[in-house]
């Protein structure tokens, strides 16, 4: 007969509530808590029966899963020079991988300063560099749209990154 576990459910969903307000965006993967969490992500599988499931307990939405990859395009579409190798640039990574194709001075570009470092702002570091060089590639006569930046990025849901971008550009 097994004992009692250890932590309880609502222990473990706690945690899961103070990643995210520590960490964000919303919600947490797996990976963070093996890396950031006080438990392992293996243990919320066993308990839970999935992440996501235990995601779906603590009151979040579990990300989308990326239904095909994304097509390799012929040219970067930063600096929108036909390019033969373009690198996938990541805006997340793991199970719900999200990014877009870059050349590799255009990756390296969205990547300067503070991009290139692994902390939780880098992120909004990236996401300033790629808008401040799609506006300086679009010319000052460009009108900047948030929704069509967003796509044409394959951003994650930060909206309110990209508007800041375009302001402080």
């Amino acid at each position: 007969m097994a004992g009692k576990p250890k932590y309880s459910e609502e222990e473990l969903l706690e945690e899961i509530h103070r990643l995210n307000d520590e960490l964000q965006p919303t919600p947490p993967l797996k990976r963070d808590m093996d890396k950031h969490g006080k438990h392992v992500g293996a243990l919320y599988t066993y308990r839970f029966g999935s992440w996501n499931e235990a995601i779906e307990r603590a009151g979040y939405t579990p990300r989308d899963p990326i239904d095909e990859p994304m097509d390799r395009p012929s040219e970067c579409p930063l600096c929108e020079e036909e390019q033969g190798g373009l690198d996938f640039h990541h805006w997340r990574y793991g199970e719900n991988e999200l990014g877009c194709y870059l050349c590799r001075e255009c990756h390296d570009e969205v990547h300067r300063g503070q991009g290139r470092r692994s902390h939780s702002n880098w992120l909004v570091h990236s996401v300033q560099n790629l808008v401040s060089t799609h506006l300086q590639y679009r010319g000052s006569d460009y009108e900047a749209d948030v929704e069509q930046i967003m796509e044409q990025y394959n951003l994650p849901d930060v909206c309110d990154l990209v508007e800041m971008g375009i302001e402080n550009a």
